[in-house]
């Protein structure tokens, strides 16, 4: 039994099936990449896609030097609409 962090006990609602899990795999391997089933996205998703993403995140950070490139001053930054 387990107590959520208000204290109430929480009973377990199903047992651990790892058989269970390997069916419901959402993941398929193509080429010896990891990629997602059913969802029109190209890329892998596995371990070397990610470092691939995080090195070209420093990089285009680097070039910009920083986070952004616009040029921005005081007065406008409140009235910036971030849509990412």
């Amino acid at each position: 039994m387990r107590f959520l962090w208000w204290g109430k006990p929480q009973k377990p609602t199903a047992t651990y099936d790892p058989m269970a899990v390997e069916r419901e795999q959402p993941y398929t391997m193509v080429g010896g990449r990891r990629r997602v089933k059913n969802i029109p996205y190209a890329l892998p998703n596995d371990l070397d896609e990610h470092k691939r993403l995080d090195l070209q995140h420093f990089l285009v950070r680097q070039t910009l030097r920083g986070n952004y490139g616009a040029p921005l001053d005081r007065r406008h930054i409140l009235s910036i609409l971030d849509v990412g």
